[in-house]
């Protein structure tokens, strides 16, 4: 399998193999992989009959050293049987001259350092020939296949611990859930409350509806975990649990609840994924706070496709669109099979809010370039102004509103606390005004409209500026209500 994966795109590199691999450049990573195949692949050898008859045993052919054309020794040598390589005959020569008894009864007798590896191998070989070095297979145990399934490592996943779970599937007497590391989970009817006794979870809960539960029960057969929301059982903690402490801790485990929620969030946070099997040039395996080191000395646009640990049906495309600040949109993945190599393999279709895409390089081409031509044209607009909210306001608008005082001081703005959206800042008498403009493939949203650029942009703003409604506008000197009103406003912005 591992051979099948070292063609011609490589994909071998995104398989993690060890922590510290990070630390490895791809073609470090390869070349390292190519030599073990190469060792690995001589030391065992390969059945070229059987390999004939299934293409599938062909691919550790490519490993095996000299395979350019042979012509046969008339005399030949009977060394030839072995797979002591030609180079070292006279090493073997030598080596079976100088053997007696007391070796061949003591195969790990001290040899001669020099080229001591080659010795142990041709010993070997002339000792048991054709022996097959790897380990006997064994079935892998359950919590093994549980591991390799899952992607859960160690105690990430036990029993006691505060899990995210977003719902897919309502039943009245339970629901299927999804947790963010991709595993199943089940809450049952009774496990939903302390008193659920005339309820039915469809009254309670809807698909896409997201509740922190409590893992009673990891069902590692099935490869799915029971959940409880009951008030009683998330207030216990003393199921709750401490593996993450320092092995060397000797203290009572007395945690206060919020250092608590803090560990469990800072773990959420640094959480393994499940390395996906995706070749293309911008993707990468990265978790968000890497893809955001990644792109942090890049030029404004870059972007980068990245998994996310949701589950394997869902991608992120991490975006630059100024100084420091960074756009992260999701993606969902169709038309997979529930086989692990279509799992961790690119979805047949791509989902990014209503629109749908047939691959990474048509969401790139549909998507992101004219997102990136919208980006830069606002950013080298004319009334593009650099700086927060409150610089644009203070050091521009009312410097331009003294200078002309009956003119209608605008601009244009980044939005710090919002990104991914744009600030159309104004001044009409005395207090600055501000409204939100969406970034879209298609255009600039605005006032629930969207326009192709921003030139009619600005003649349609220019021509109702007083239709604007209440809930659009924010003031400096606004109160909370108007600011509720705009963060709502928000949902209908996001590109």
């Amino acid at each position: 399998m591992i051979a099948t994966l070292c063609g011609v795109k490589n994909e071998i590199v995104s398989w993690k193999f060890y922590p510290l691999e990070k630390f490895l450049t791809s073609d470090e990573k390869l070349e390292i992989i190519e030599w073990v195949m190469t060792n690995i692949t001589n030391q065992v050898g390969i059945d070229i009959n059987l390999a004939i008859r299934h293409d599938w045993l062909l691919a550790p052919l490519q490993f095996v050293s000299c395979d350019d054309p042979i012509f046969v020794d008339t005399v030949g040598n009977i060394l030839d049987r072995t797979r002591i390589h030609p180079e070292s005959y006279y090493l073997a020569e030598e080596l079976a001259r100088v053997v007696h008894e007391s070796i061949l009864e003591n195969p790990d007798a001290n040899v001669n350092q020099e080229n001591a590896e080659g010795q142990h191998y041709i010993k070997m070989e002339l000792l048991h020939p054709f022996e097959d070095p790897r380990r006997p297979y064994n079935e892998p145990s359950q919590d093994e296949e549980y591991y390799m399934i899952t992607g859960e490592i160690g105690n990430v996943l036990v029993e006691g611990r505060r899990v995210q779970a977003s719902f897919r599937h309502v039943q009245r007497q339970q629901a299927f859930c999804m947790l963010d590391s991709g595993m199943t989970g089940v809450l049952c009817k009774e496990d939903f409350a302390d008193d659920a006794e005339n309820i039915f979870l469809t009254d309670k809960l809807r698909e896409g509806d997201v509740l922190t539960c409590k893992i009673m029960l990891i069902d590692k057969s099935r490869c799915r975990v029971n959940l409880t929301c009951k008030a009683s059982e998330m207030k216990n903690d003393d199921n709750q649990s401490f593996h993450e402490m320092d092995p060397y801790y000797c203290q009572e485990s007395v945690t206060l609840p919020n250092q608590v929620e803090m560990v469990h969030k800072k773990e959420l946070e640094n959480k393994h994924f499940m390395p996906r099997m995706v070749c293309h040039p911008h993707f990468q395996n990265l978790t968000a706070h890497q893809a955001k080191e990644f792109l942090a000395d890049k030029d404004v646009g870059e972007y980068i496709f990245h998994p996310i640990s949701r589950g394997p049906c869902y991608l992120t495309l991490s975006l630059k669109i100024f100084g420091g600040l960074y756009v992260h949109k999701d993606i969902v993945e169709g038309g997979k099979n529930h086989d692990m190599k279509s799992l961790l393999g690119l979805g047949k279709t791509l989902k990014i809010g209503e629109e749908i895409f047939e691959g990474i390089d048509k969401v790139i081409g549909d998507y992101v370039n004219p997102l990136l031509v919208n980006l830069k044209a606002m950013i080298n607009f004319r009334k593009f102004k650099k700086g927060s909210k409150a610089e644009v306001d203070d050091e521009l608008l009312k410097l331009e509103k003294g200078e002309y005082p009956k003119r209608i001081s605008y601009g244009f703005g980044i939005s710090h606390e919002h990104p991914g959206t744009f600030i159309l800042s104004y001044i009409r008498s005395t207090n600055p005004l501000h409204e939100f403009i969406g970034m879209h493939p298609k255009g600039f949203k605005f006032r629930k409209q969207i326009f192709e650029n921003l030139e009619q942009l600005v003649t349609y703003f220019q021509n109702h500026i007083n239709d604007a409604p209440l809930k659009f506008r924010e003031s400096t000197f606004g109160g909370k209500n108007r600011r509720t009103f705009h963060l709502i406003y928000l949902f209908d912005l996001a590109f």
